[in-house]
C-alpha cells in the first residue's frame, strides 16, 4: 500500500515541463511550484490531522485520502487556470500525506511490537520503490496520460485495501481513545526529537540531490556525458541503502536501540556527504566510494527516527506530524539550491555546510536522548 500510494509522486517529475511549462507557457521558476506546493499542503494537515483521523479507523483514512488524490490528479486535467491548478496541488498535498500517515499507522501496529523496527525498515523501502517505480513510468508513459494512469494507481490502492482487510481484519484497527494515550514530557519530547530527526534526514537528501549535479562539473574534470554518469551513480549509491537496506537497518534498531544505531548511521551518512567534496581530488573512485559510505549510512535512518518517535499505540496523527516535519525539511533543504548560487559560497561549500550542520544535528539529538544510549 505504501508502494503503490508513492507511485504518484515520483511520477509527475519527468512530465513536469509537459504538465507546467508547455501546457501555460510560465518559466521553469513558475512551474516549480508545481512540485513544491504539495508539499506545503502536507504540512499545513500535520495540525489538523490528528483530530480528523481521530474520527474515524486508519483504513478508512488511507481510502479517503486515496480517493480525494485521485480525484484532485484527475482535475488538473481540466482546463483550468495554472493558479487553480497550484491550488488542486495544494489539497492534493494534504490527502497525500494522509494516505501515507494512515498506511504507516496500519503496518505498525500489524508488526507488532517486538519487530516494529524491521517492519518500518520495510515501509521505507517501499516507499522509495514507490517514488523509484512512479518516475519510471512517468518516464515511460506518454505525457498526456501521466495524470490519469498516476490516479488509476490510487485506485488500485483502494481496490487492494477491501482485500487485504478481509484477508487481515487486524489492519482496521482503530486508533487508540484519546483517554488512554497521555502524552508525557518524554514522549512528547521523543516525538520531537524523530520529527526533527526525519527534518534533517530529508533536508540532507535534497541538497545532495539538487546540489550534486551544480558542484560535479566544478570539481571534476570531464565531458559532459562522463559529469552525467558520475552524477547518476553518487545519487544512485546514496540512496541505494534506503531502498535495500531499510530491513536490514530496522533489524538493528530491535536488537541494537533505536538512539544507538540512529546515532551511527546518521554519523555515516552525514560523514560519507561531506567526504564526497573532499575526495574530489583524488578522482571519482573516492567519490564513488564516499556515496557507496554514505548509502550504508542512510539504510537505518527511517527506521530508527520512527522508532524514536513512535510506540506502538501512537496514533496516525503522529506519523502524520513526523511525515510532515520531513517534508518541512525537504523543502528546507530544496532552498540551498539558492544559497548555491553566489559565487564566495558554491555548490561544494553548500553541501559541505548540509552536511555538517545534518552532524551537529544528530548529535545535538544524541545529546538528548543519552539515556536511551545507555540502556
Amino acid at each position: 500500500m505504501l508502494a503503490l500510494g508513492s507511485v504518484p509522486d515520483g511520477m509527475v517529475y519527468p512530465a513536469l515541463r509537459t504538465l507546467t511549462v508547455e501546457r501555460y507557457g510560465i518559466t521553469i521558476d513558475r512551474a516549480s511550484w508545481f512540485t513544491l506546493v504539495p508539499t506545503l499542503g502536507a504540512i499545513a494537515s500535520a495540525f489538523f490531522l490528528p483530530r480528523l483521523v481521530r474520527r474515524w479507523k486508519p483504513l478508512t483514512v488511507l481510502r479517503l485520502a486515496s480517493l480525494a488524490e485521485a480525484l484532485l490528479l484527475l482535475a488538473v486535467i481540466l482546463p483550468l487556470p495554472y493558479l487553480g491548478v497550484i491550488g488542486i496541488r495544494l489539497v492534493s498535498g494534504a490527502c497525500d500525506l494522509a494516505g501515507i500517515a494512515a498506511a504507516l499507522r496500519i503496518a505498525a501496529r500489524v508488526a507488532g511490537p517486538e519487530h516494529r523496527a524491521r517492519s518500518m525498515g520495510w515501509m521505507g523501502t517501499a516507499i522509495m520503490l514507490g517514488l523509484l517505480t512512479g518516475i519510471g513510468i512517468g518516464s515511460a508513459v506518454p505525457s498526456n496520460a501521466i495524470l490519469a494512469t498516476a490516479a488509476s494507481s490510487l485506485v488500485v490502492l483502494v481496490l487492494l485495501s477491501l482485500v487485504i482487510e478481509r484477508v487481515a481484519p487486524s489492519v482496521h484497527d482503530p486508533d487508540p481513545p484519546a483517554a488512554t494515550t497521555a502524552v508525557t514530557r518524554t514522549v512528547r519530547r521523543d516525538r520531537i526529537i524523530a520529527s526533527l530527526l526525519v527534518s534533517a534526514d530529508r533536508g540532507l537528501s535534497a541538497v545532495l540531490s539538487l546540489v550534486v549535479p551544480l558542484a560535479i562539473p566544478l570539481m571534476v574534470a570531464g565531458s559532459e556525458r562522463s559529469h552525467a554518469r558520475l552524477i547518476g551513480t553518487i545519487l544512485g549509491l546514496s540512496m541505494l541503502g534506503m531502498v535495500i537496506g531499510g530491513p536490514v537497518g530496522g533489524e538493528l534498531v530491535d536488537r541494537i536501540g533505536a538512539a544507538r544505531v540512529r546515532l551511527i548511521g546518521a554519523m555515516i551518512f552525514g560523514g560519507g556527504v561531506l567526504a564526497l567534496v573532499f575526495a574530489a581530488p583524488l578522482g571519482t573512485g573516492a567519490m564513488i566510494a564516499a556515496a557507496a559510505v554514505a548509502g550504508i549510512g542512510a539504510a537505518p535512518l527511517f527506521a530508527s527516527a520512527l522508532a524514536i518517535g513512535t510506540s506502538d499505540g501512537s496514533s496516525t496523527g503522529v506519523y502524520g506530524a513526523i511525515q510532515a516535519a520531513g517534508q518541512a525539511g525537504y523543502a528546507l533543504g530544496s532552498a540551498s539550491l539558492l544559497m548555491a548560487a553566489p559565487t564566495h559560497f558554491g555548490p561544494e561549500e553548500a553541501l559541505a555546510a548540509a552536511a555538517i550542520v545534518y552532524l551537529a544535528v544528530n548529535i545535538a539529538a544524541a545529546w538528548l536522548l543519552r539515556r536511551r544510549l545507555r540502556a
